[in-house]
């Protein structure tokens, strides 16, 4: 899956600002975290699409 600026997780807790990197394995996302009234910014890693969608994993 690949998030979009302006994308919001977690029912809004996050914001997706831009990606800042690409690798075999993971993506990496600058995001904006909001809580008790302020933000804070914050990374975000997950599995990049092509190896979400692998059926080898166990």
């Amino acid at each position: 899956m690949v998030w979009h600026q302006g994308q919001q997780l977690k029912n809004g807790e996050y914001i997706i600002e831009s990606i800042l990197g690409c690798g075999g394995f993971g993506d990496t996302y600058k995001a904006i975290r909001k809580y008790n009234n302020a933000q804070k910014i914050v990374p975000i890693k997950t599995l990049s699409e092509n190896i979400q969608l692998r059926n080898d994993f166990a």
